[in-house]
């Protein structure tokens, strides 16, 4: 069994991008983000920019392209 930070690995290594994942895993992966940035400090204006190239790198757009 994966823990949540073993699936956020799955999740941003490009050549998996949590395609062997369970919706609640990647669920969980993206709460564990959501706690890293928490424990890092990061301000509300660093998590949004950092959510908005995750999503970009999840979908292969942007600069991800």
């Amino acid at each position: 069994m994966n823990t949540p930070v073993h699936n956020l690995a799955n999740l941003l290594n490009p050549q998996y991008l949590g395609s062997d994942l369970e919706d609640i895993e990647k669920f969980e992966a993206e709460k564990c983000l959501e706690s890293l940035l928490e424990i890092l400090g990061k301000t509300t204006e660093d998590k949004n920019e950092i959510y908005n190239a995750f999503s970009q790198f999840k979908s292969k757009s942007g600069m991800f392209y």
